[in-house]
């Protein structure tokens, strides 16, 4: 956390310098370079003063065939997902004009925001590796209920609220009446990827755990190769019609591969180690998104949006959520103590 909160501070601090003293395009490079460097001179500092062990003194024999064999399939999938995250970019980036890709990396940087936010399933690995048998099906289970409440209102509701969003980030010209249709379109689709990314990373998590980090990685590179020529193929046609219309096609070849590789991890792990979350766990939280879904249609429809009626919308459509998922028993009283308890 600090040299992560280094490395923000010095780029900040670097980048406002680097705008009085020159407006290079290289020289934002040099200023991630540095950024990084001395945030990892100071990791490392903090490593061998307050953690030693880490780096010297007496070792013990490990199994490195089966190391080596885990730590390669991780690191496919980190590529795998690397090249998945950019690869729409990329082909927009071929068939396009460069506001296009303003556009769709403007709502993209949004959805990343907001995963980051609420993001925490690597946090889980090592609690899984100590679990086994009947325990480890119950801790999925549950991680995987307080995990959908949370992601099934934030996909929903960002879907709704990304276009007046990107109005107040980044200013009305990222919002051209012209391209409002594809520009609204593409926003509902990627928005809906924070539930698919909250949902693949606790079960890749959970697999990576039990030391089946295979099932993941190929799943992953199957999707990135179905992503990549679905990405050219969509982009390519629907751009032939209107150029906009190709944001819809990268959104719509991403968000429906991605929604495959969810689907398959799930079948695959319930087959493979048996465990699979309740129906409840998904129908109750999309229900309950659902009603705070005509929730918001109802308020922007009989109030006009400002930055202060926004703030109020979404608080109060929070607050219906969870009357919501409380009246329909998908969560109790008693599971909200003991979360914040623990």
């Amino acid at each position: 956390a600090l040299g992560e909160a280094i490395f923000q501070t010095l780029k900040i601090i670097f980048l406002i310098l680097l705008l009085f003293f020159s407006r290079s395009v290289g020289g934002v490079f040099i200023v991630l370079s540095l950024s990084i460097f001395l945030s990892l001179v100071f990791t490392s500092w903090i490593i061998v003063k307050k953690y030693p062990f880490l780096i010297r003194g007496n070792t013990i024999p490990v199994e490195r065939r089966r190391m080596l064999r885990f730590s390669g399939y991780l690191t496919l999938s980190s590529m795998t997902l690397l090249f998945l995250a950019n690869m729409d970019k990329l082909v927009l980036g071929y068939f396009l004009d460069l506001k296009f890709i303003g556009f769709y990396n403007a709502i993209f940087s949004v959805v990343v925001g907001v995963l980051g936010t609420i993001g925490v399933t690597s946090v889980f690995l090592p609690f899984f590796t100590q679990l086994k048998g009947k325990i480890l099906d119950n801790a999925f289970r549950k991680t995987f209920k307080y995990l959908s409440l949370l992601a099934f209102p934030s996909s929903i509701g960002l879907a709704f609220v990304m276009v007046p969003l990107l109005r107040v980030l980044y200013g009305a010209e990222y919002v051209p009446a012209e391209y409002m249709f594809s520009i609204l379109l593409t926003s509902v689709l990627l928005s809906l990827l924070i539930l698919e990314s909250i949902l693949s990373s606790t079960y890749t998590v959970l697999l990576n755990a039990r030391e089946k980090p295979k099932i993941p990685a190929l799943i992953t590179l199957a999707t990135a190769t179905a992503n990549l020529i679905l990405n050219i193929i969509l982009i390519y046609f629907l751009s032939r019609i209107n150029p906009s219309y190709g944001l819809v096609g990268a959104a719509f070849a991403t968000f429906i591969t991605r929604y495959a590789g969810l689907f398959s991890i799930m079948v695959v792990s319930s087959k493979k180690i048996g465990l699979k979350p309740e129906k409840s766990h998904i129908t109750k939280p999309l229900f309950a998104s659902l009603i705070m879904l005509a929730y918001l249609f109802s308020f922007s429809y009989l109030v006009d949006l400002s930055i202060l009626t926004g703030i109020i919308m979404i608080i109060s459509a929070a607050i219906v959520y969870l009357i919501s998922i409380l009246l329909i028993k998908g969560l109790s009283f008693e599971e909200i103590k003991e979360l914040f308890n623990k």
